[in-house]
Parts: C-alpha cells; sequence; structure tokens
C-alpha cells in the first residue's frame, strides 16, 4: 500500500508505525494519488512524505520526502450581516404607575433582525453580536467596551434575529471555568451594534457589521399627572390645577392641557 503522511511545517516527524500525523493509506498500488483531510487547519504551510508498504515489515521501502512545502488556501470569509434593523420596545418590566417601582431596574429591550449572505467556507457555529453603550439619559458615554449579548449565540444561522434583554459583563477570558455575570440593558440609552458570523475555522470568521448609534432604547415615560381641581376662573376661562406624576426619564417640554364641551 501506499502511505502518505503530511505535518505542520517546522513539526518534527514521528517514529514508528502507530503514527497520529495527517495522512492516507492507498491499498491500490495503480493508484498514485490521494485527498488528506487536515481539517480546520487552513493557511498553514505542510511537509509531505510517503512509503511503499508490504506485507513483510523488513521489505518497506524508505520514507521519500517532498522538497519544501505545500500552504492549505485560506478560506472564504462568511459574507458581512447587512440590512440591520433594531427596535426597541416600550419599557414592559413591571408598572411605572406603582409606587414602589423603582427607576433603577428600567430594563429595555432590543429586537434585532439582519440578512447573512453567502456562507462562504465557514461552518456555522454561532452569532456573535455585541453592544456598546453610547448615551444614556442624554448624557455621552466614553471608553465604553463591547459587551456580548448571549441571547444572540444560540440561533439557527437562518434565523438571522434575536431578541435582547441582557449582556455579560466583561469578557469570556476572565471568567474562565466559571459562569460569565450578566447585565440588564437599559432603558434610554444609545447603543453601537457589531454583529460577526463566526465559524470552526477562525479564518473563516466574517468581517463584523458595525452600526455606530444605531439604536436608543426607549425611555421609561412619565406617569400620568393628576388633576387635583378645576374651577371657573371667569365668565370665558377655567383654572386647572395639577400635581405631577414621576418624571422617570421625560425631558419635558409642557404640559398640555385640552378641554372639549360634554357633548
Amino acid at each position: 500500500a501506499w502511505e502518505v503522511q503530511v505535518k505542520v511545517n517546522g513539526t518534527d516527524w514521528q517514529e514508528g508505525d502507530d503514527l497520529t500525523f495527517f495522512g492516507c493509506y492507498v491499498t491500490d498500488r495503480n493508484v498514485t494519488n490521494c485527498t488528506v483531510n487536515v481539517g480546520i487547519l487552513s493557511a498553514h504551510a505542510w511537509e509531505v512524505r510517503m512509503r511503499e508498504t508490504c506485507s513483510i515489515r523488513r521489505l518497506f521501502s524508505p520514507w521519500l520526502y517532498m522538497d519544501g512545502w505545500v500552504s492549505t488556501l485560506t478560506p472564504i470569509l462568511a459574507a458581512t450581516a447587512t440590512d440591520l434593523v433594531a427596535t426597541s420596545p416600550f419599557p414592559s418590566y413591571g408598572d411605572p404607575e406603582e409606587p414602589y417601582y423603582p427607576l433603577e431596574q428600567q430594563f429595555a429591550k432590543l429586537v434585532l433582525t439582519w440578512y447573512s449572505g453567502d456562507p462562504g467556507d465557514c461552518f456555522f457555529v454561532r452569532y456573535l453580536v455585541e453592544l456598546r453603550r453610547v448615551e444614556r439619559n442624554w448624557n455621552q458615554l466614553y471608553n465604553e467596551i463591547w459587551k456580548e449579548a448571549p441571547q444572540c449565540n444560540t440561533v439557527l444561522r437562518g434565523a438571522m434575529s434575536c431578541n435582547i434583554t441582557e449582556v455579560f459583563v466583561g469578557p469570556e477570558e476572565d471568567y474562565f471555568g466559571r459562569e460569565r455575570p450578566t447585565q440588564r440593558i437599559t432603558t434610554n440609552t444609545v447603543y453601537d451594534i457589531r454583529i460577526t458570523e463566526t465559524c470552526v475555522d477562525q479564518l473563516a470568521y466574517s468581517i463584523p457589521l458595525v452600526a455606530y448609534s444605531w439604536v436608543r432604547t426607549n425611555p421609561l415615560p412619565a406617569t400620568a399627572p393628576r388633576i387635583t381641581l378645576v374651577e371657573a376662573a371667569s365668565s370665558r376661562s377655567l383654572a386647572v390645577y395639577l400635581k405631577p406624576g414621576r418624571r422617570n426619564e421625560c425631558d419635558f417640554k409642557e404640559w398640555r392641557v385640552e378641554w372639549r364641551y360634554p357633548a
């Protein structure tokens, strides 16, 4: 049989017959070619050797070594995602009208959809969706880091959508062997969004889609004011007395009072 072995350039050949190299074994002496599957080791330089094996071990031919080396191709990247749409439903975590509703519990939700094109040579693993805060309550933020949205990790390639209510606090390497903590995304916050299609072979990752200042989560609305008193101020006017509700995240502009005839 023909025995062909390949190894990454710069590593050592093993000795003996029970080897763990990539290679192929051709039992038809008239067939003088074979294909060696080297897995995800794209863009690597490889050395090749071969020999003829026989039914009697001592009759094996010496190894023939190829001069130089040959490189596997760089994979075709997955296409960058396009057509990103991000929407923010109004806050729905609790009732803002209730007196116990705490301002610090203003949690938001983002709904993302996008389109993924040609996968190239990518063997799909997951979408890496990340958020970065730009502005909070109309205050500019600086030196913010990208944070991964774990709820987008489990979707299939064809799904191209996810709902986000939380992000990981820090990078994965900071919590090796431990559960990564999460934090909720907040209302009235402007976010950058970054989406990368990840693959078994890192060289096939898509170029990230980056959308700057792409969406503001809806602010927590002010609660309704109360009308405490309405009385006649003159023959042609009414005096209306109001008690404001909680302002929450309302950037106040004006009180708008409307009236109509009872009929």
